[in-house]
Parts: structure tokens; sequence; C-alpha cells
């Protein structure tokens, strides 16, 4: 298995073993998956969504001509859950959450698997507050 290379975000990003397509002119048969491209869901690192050699079905995106590897995507063949979330919940729509993050300007809530939200300051209370503290959460 090859070594992985940077995602740019200061992570290691995957290499895929192809079983078709372009060769790689280090790593023959590797596809190369950016952390972008990994998962709809939020992660740490790329071993909490894909194992050394476990084997994938990826989405072809391109050949990049300048790094000479096939870039592809796990992502890519699973569904979008923020449009399966809105496709099922309605403008308006009363959900219970959870609070998951407070930052200066507001909160961070999930209201679904993997589907997180922001409380802005302004709408956690009837007056106005200047810390998510205040607002009562």
């Amino acid at each position: 298995m090859p070594l992985p290379a940077s995602s740019g975000r200061g992570h290691p990003a995957p290499f895929k073993e192809a079983d078709d397509g372009p060769d790689h002119p280090v790593f023959p048969g590797v596809g190369f998956i950016s952390f972008a491209e990994l998962s709809w869901r939020r992660f740490e690192a790329a071993s909490d969504v894909v194992q050394i050699g476990q084997r994938l079905s990826c989405e072809f995106l391109q050949f990049d001509t300048w790094n000479l590897e096939a870039r592809l995507s796990l992502k890519a063949t699973q569904p979008d859950p923020f449009q399966v979330f809105a496709d099922t919940i309605a403008v308006g729509q009363k959900l219970p959450g959870r609070v998951t993050k407070l930052i200066p300007f507001g909160v961070f809530v999930q209201v679904a698997d993997g589907i997180e939200g922001l409380v802005h300051l302004r709408e956690l209370a009837w007056t106005p507050v200047e810390t998510p503290s205040e607002g009562g959460m």
C-alpha cells in the first residue's frame, strides 16, 4: 500500500488502489481520494472513514495530469444527507436538537444524524444576548 500524501489540511489523505484505470507513475493502479471527497460527515482522520487494505467502490472524478494520478470520490457514491434532510423537513418546522458547539456568535445544534445547523445569537432568546451562555443554552 502506498504512503499517504498531504491533503493540504495538515492531515494525510488516502490513496486508493484501483482495479482498473490509469496507472500512477510511482504507485501503479492507485488513485487519490482527497479529504473533501471521503465523506459527507465530519471526521478527524482518514482512518475514521477508511482503513488500509479496505476495498472501496469510488467514483472517478478526473485524471490529474500535473501529479499523474486518478482523482476519486467515495462521497459521490453516497446520498447527500443534506439533500435527504431538505427533502423531508419543511421550512419553519420545529426540530429537537442537541447543542454540539458554542461559538462567539451562536451555537451549533445537531438536528439529525450528521446534520448540524447554526443558531445565531439573535435567534437564541427573545431579548438580545451577547454570548451563547446568555441565551439559556
